[in-house]
């Protein structure tokens, strides 16, 4: 599962309550031999822009550290120019943000060391991906939910985070 090149992102934000270090997993990473290169994302697109770059390199697979609005711009990111997903990079995930839908059912564990044991161990599982494609030809794909309207409203998203404290990307 992990030769040659691998990288990881990282968000800006964590929501989370327990520490993500980036330090902490490329100490984990070089204790096992792991070869990476680890990227920080700072705004919208990055981690789409930084898969995209490490599929283009050869790297031999990607690792998102965050939720499932990264997730989501990773899968993008790892796609072909005709849209299809490019299935010779794994995805690996180690979960962080609010709601991690996508991991919990993947059983992924929510915690960073747990679920960086597992992706360690290098056990690819193969997942669902949906595409959805739009009325001007542009499509995306997906692997948790699609939505359209009032759930992806972003007054609506800006509200839930203001007054919940959540967020669904």
């Amino acid at each position: 599962f992990f030769k040659q090149k691998t990288a990881y992102e990282i968000p800006k934000r964590d929501w989370s309550s327990d520490v993500c270090s980036s330090d902490l997993i490329a100490a984990r990473l070089t204790e096992q031999g792991v070869p990476y290169r680890a990227a920080l994302t700072t705004r919208p697109g990055d981690a789409r822009t930084l898969a995209e770059l490490a599929r283009g390199q050869g790297f031999r697979a990607v690792v998102c550290v965050g939720g499932d609005g990264t997730i989501n711009e990773v899968v993008n990111g790892l796609r072909w120019s005709d849209g299809t997903l490019d299935t010779s990079v794994p995805l690996g995930i180690i979960p962080r943000g609010t709601a991690q839908d996508f991991a919990q059912g993947l059983d992924i564990p929510l915690t960073m060391p747990m679920a960086l044991d597992r992706l360690l161990q290098g056990e690819a599982r193969p997942v669902d991906v949906g595409r959805i494609t739009f009325a001007d030809g542009s499509s995306r794909l997906f692997v948790n939910v699609v939505g359209v309207g009032f759930d992806r409203s972003e007054e609506h998203t800006s509200e839930l985070q203001s007054r919940f404290g959540i967020s669904y990307a």
